[in-house]
């Protein structure tokens, strides 16, 4: 599973719709892919992008990425934090580990176990 995914995904539960908790993470293997560099596509992805969440998770990678602690709209022009979010988000994968609900995550049911990639 990217990063990105991950970032991008959701409960589904019908009690955490609509409230948009970040998953949280627990990693067991992690691996980087090559990806080819698409300047414009990293930049349309930003205004999706959940810029706090990206910036505490960046900072537990095994390469220890530092990203801004804010996004200001000259950041989103610069081509070396771009190629960073690049890396971060689209090179990194989680091969093995756990997404759990922050909001409901005393229920055992909304526990997902990515293995090999999604």
């Amino acid at each position: 599973m990217k990063l990105l995914t991950y970032i991008l995904t959701v409960c589904n539960s019908a009690s955490c719709q609509g409230k948009d908790f970040p998953l949280e993470l627990k990693y067991t293997n992690i691996v980087t892919k090559e990806a080819e560099y698409d300047k414009e596509f990293v930049q349309k992805l930003l205004s999706r992008l959940n810029w706090p969440l990206l910036v505490s998770i960046a900072k537990t990678l095994p390469n220890a990425l530092t990203l801004p602690e804010e996004l200001t709209p000259e950041l989103e022009q610069n081509d070396e934090l771009l190629q960073l979010l690049h890396k971060t988000l689209l090179e990194t994968h989680v091969m093995e580990g756990e997404l759990m609900c922050t909001s409901c995550k005393l229920s055992l049911i909304h526990i997902c176990r990515c293995r090999r990639a999604i």
